[in-house]
């Protein structure tokens, strides 16, 4: 990979096992620097509108939460 995706956002491309991975400090950082970039649905779920849309995972007794990919989740919403 070249460069980095999330720059426009103000973060960093990280990974973990292979997964892209947020800090809870970095999904607060993006709340409140690019809200139209988070989305959060009445079920509980959060997405994440990057260089591709993510749905959140919050996993037990991690610091950082995984993303998953939604191709199907339609295009993203925030900055380019």
């Amino acid at each position: 990979m070249q460069g980095n995706p999330w720059q426009p956002w103000g973060l960093v491309l990280s990974r973990r096992d292979g997964r892209a991975v947020l800090s809870e400090t970095q999904l607060w950082q993006l709340q409140s620097q690019h809200p139209e970039a988070v989305e959060r649905t009445a079920d509980g779920t959060t997405f994440v509108h990057l260089d591709v849309t993510y749905r959140v995972v919050r996993l037990p007794d991690r610091a950082w939460m995984a993303l998953e990919p939604e191709p199907g989740r339609g295009t993203t919403k925030g900055i380019r």
